[in-house]
């Protein structure tokens, strides 16, 4: 039977190929350890009391979203970026921000068109695909810790450009962008009439005292960025999908045509629970980032460079990306290897870089550890030179096992 070639030719979801490939290890006896991007955390009350009103209730959604979510949306984004927001006319909500990100490269996607997506990077460019648009991936240098090249970024640019990919926390390396940074691209896509597509969904995942600056909340970039968030990082609630799109009226109406043709609504139920979430969140304050913090802190000396697995310390977000091009020749092979040994990881090849491989660090401290702990040993067991790097992995296993 005949499947679309453009179907067909796409690799799948990074992150859903690693679930799979999770559970089939399990079945094969591998002790996989609970490696998450999110908290795991029971929702508020007053989301369950919400939810049940509105299973109650059995009504449809608007298409826009339940007007009680967009309002406290506009509310919280508006506040941020310092400036009033119509929740008729400025919010979208949406079946998660992956849903968000393919409504919007439909929305402004003609056959053909470009995308610019600095690298490493999230799994923006199957997105963009399906909408017709061809991504234009930049790479950043790791020895440069990932910062954005400003004039690299900007010599990509072609008559084909329409928009530019801001993501920030960056998925998968941690970056956290900062205000000077985010003003350079917001000129870049003012001189050249170019939308931001600002994924923003670890927003409340910025570490060590720095502080989440989004593009819409520098000036003059509001009229011109579609800001994407989701209830899965930031309230812990992986299961209930529910994202938003903030932007342009015109980008807006759009999203809502081509959501319409897609689902008709979303479920009113989850938009219900996310309305009670924002409101009365189970990580109050800074409090997610501060224990995502910790979490990060406990992991990163096992992977710290100098080892022959390692990664730069995340500024942000909840995953390590490891560079494991001193052990494996590909990150295909490094990922499967992590696996057997209970570690899961995606391959980098799918952020863009064959390099490395992602790691989630939501778990305890003690599962932590013992991730750390098998890294080494994993490091070791496939090394060129056996035995000094056992002998160095287990020197390594003694000093970071009383952390």
């Amino acid at each position: 039977m005949k499947i679309a070639h453009h179907i067909g030719a796409m690799p799948p979801v990074g992150s859903r190929l690693l679930a799979a490939q999770v559970k089939a290890a399990r079945r094969r006896g591998v002790d996989v350890l609970p490696l998450m991007p999110y908290a795991e955390r029971p929702p508020s009350p007053e989301a369950v009391e919400a939810v049940v009103r509105e299973m109650r209730l059995n009504q449809e959604a608007p298409s826009r979203g339940l007007p009680e979510l967009r309002q406290v949306v506009a509310e919280r984004i508006g506040a941020e970026i310092g400036q009033p927001l119509d929740p008729e006319a400025d919010v979208l909500i949406t079946n998660g921000s992956m849903q968000a990100l393919n409504l919007v490269f439909r929305a402004v996607l003609d056959p053909g068109d470009e995308v610019i997506i600095p690298t490493p990077c999230y799994f923006f460019g199957g997105c963009v695909e399906l909408a017709g648009g061809r991504p234009v991936h930049v790479p950043m240098d790791e020895a440069a810790g990932y910062a954005w090249d400003i004039d690299r970024i900007a010599a990509a640019v072609t008559p084909r450009t329409v928009a530019i990919v801001v993501n920030t926390p960056v998925n998968p390396t941690g970056v956290v962008l900062s205000e000077d940074t985010l003003r350079a691209i917001a000129h870049l896509a003012e001189r050249h009439d170019l939308l931001i597509v600002s994924d923003e969904s670890y927003d409340t995942m910025v570490y060590d005292g720095r502080r989440h600056v989004s593009c819409a909340s520098i000036a003059g970039a509001a009229s011109r960025t579609a800001l994407i968030r989701s209830f899965t990082k930031s309230y812990a609630m992986p299961a209930w999908r529910v994202g938003y799109i903030v932007g342009p009226p015109s980008v807006v109406d759009a999203c809502t045509k081509a959501m319409e043709w897609e689902q008709l609504h979303g479920s009113h139920v989850a938009q219900a629970g996310a309305a009670a979430a924002m409101r009365h969140p189970v990580y109050p304050g800074d409090s997610m980032a501060e224990e995502f913090q910790q979490l990060r802190d406990v992991i990163h000396p096992f992977v710290a460079p100098g080892h022959p697995l390692h990664a730069l310390e995340p500024a942000g977000g909840p995953f390590v990306f490891i560079n494991v091009s001193q052990v494996f020749d590909s990150s295909t092979q490094a990922s499967a290897a992590l696996l057997e040994a209970g570690i899961p990881t995606t391959a980098g090849h799918f952020c863009r870089s064959d390099r490395h491989v992602r790691m989630a660090f939501g778990a305890s401290p003690e599962v932590l550890r013992e991730a750390g702990r098998r890294i080494a040993d994993v490091a070791a067991a496939n090394s060129s030179d056996q035995p000094i790097q056992a002998e160095q992995a287990a020197n390594r296993r003694a000093v970071l096992s009383r952390m």
